[in-house]
């Protein structure tokens, strides 16, 4: 069950969620009297939650999972989805009734075994695993379990990230300019500042100023972008506010994005393939890490390193073409 508090305005009453799918009515038209009326049965409400939680040990998934979504009402949607899908699955595998105290490796590799016999790949089963890790951590740091609970990921070969090249790269600008223009303008800006899809869509006029733009990154952090001649190209004409690119949901994005690849007969292509993408053209034209990690928004430079790391391998096959 997710939490979902708030309180809304529906025919001109006012109605509160504390549930989500379960709202009521106040029985009132007035916003003093409704926020009034909201703060005492909001605060009736966690009283009782919270309650439950005392218990320690006898905490079920399903009750801690109230407090964790309450608790983290801060998250990215994109993020909380997949706390959230992640969450449900698991429940779904090992039962909601399950005590948080009894989830052990042997419940963990039941939900892998679940999960593969429906024909979810490992990449994905991994995928909620570190999701599901995430909440346990959790658990263990408020104290409702003693030790943290091992969570192992499927071993994947190691693959570097895909990366499009100048070729690939011409033929979606060239289509996506001409079947889909504003999808264009989304693509052109990726590439030229490696922006993450929530990035894109979040961005708004009031964050572009003097040759630079402001963006809200993973974790909720703030970052400054450069905005390069071919970002400036990609934005347009400016405006005063409101966002600068396309609005609609933001996995309309992706499906467009793949769409386009498919037009172009590109494989094995997805919208963050834009970002490896970017970062290794940074590299390949021999601007440093730290620049690019700062760039993209890297919390660890290792993980920039993986690009640099890519394109050692690029110049190691393009020399094997060498003769003498």
């Amino acid at each position: 069950m997710r939490i979902s508090m708030r309180l809304f305005k529906r025919n001109g009453w006012f109605h509160y969620e504390f549930v989500r799918g379960k709202a009521r009515s106040l029985k009132t038209k007035d916003p003093i009297e409704a926020r009034r009326l909201y703060g005492a049965l909001k605060k009736k409400f966690l009283q009782g939650k919270l309650h439950e939680l005392e218990h320690g040990s006898r905490i079920t998934l399903e009750q801690f999972s109230q407090r964790f979504f309450t608790e983290h009402n801060d998250l990215a949607d994109d993020t909380t989805r997949a706390y959230d899908l992640a969450w449900r699955l698991f429940i779904d595998a090992v039962g909601g009734s399950t005590l948080l105290t009894h989830v052990d490796k042997a419940k963990i590799n039941k939900f892998k075994t679940i999960c593969r016999s429906r024909g979810v790949k490992k990449v994905s089963v991994n995928t909620y695993l570190r999701h599901l890790r995430g909440i346990l951590n959790k658990a263990f740091e408020w104290g409702h379990i003693k030790k943290k609970v091992r969570v192992e990921l499927y071993k994947l070969p190691k693959r570097h990230p895909r990366i499009l090249t100048s070729e690939e790269i011409d033929l979606l600008f060239t289509h996506s300019y001409h079947c889909h223009y504003q999808m264009h303008r989304i693509i052109k800006f990726a590439l030229w500042t490696g922006a993450r899809r929530e990035e894109v869509h979040t961005l708004k006029w009031q964050n572009i100023y003097d040759g630079f733009c402001t963006v809200i990154g993973k974790g909720n952090k703030e970052r400054t972008i450069p905005l390069l001649p071919g970002a400036i190209e990609a934005i347009g004409p400016t405006k005063d506010i409101g966002y600068v690119f396309l609005r609609s949901h933001i996995d309309y994005y992706s499906k467009a994005f793949k769409r386009i690849a498919r037009d172009c007969a590109i494989e094995d292509i997805s919208l963050h393939k834009l970002r490896h993408t970017s970062a290794t053209k940074m590299l390949e034209s021999g601007i440093g890490l730290s620049e690019v990690k700062e760039m993209l928004g890297h919390a660890d430079i290792a993980t920039t390193q993986i690009y640099a790391q890519v394109l050692q391998e690029h110049l190691r096959r393009e020399m094997l073409k060498f003769k003498l």
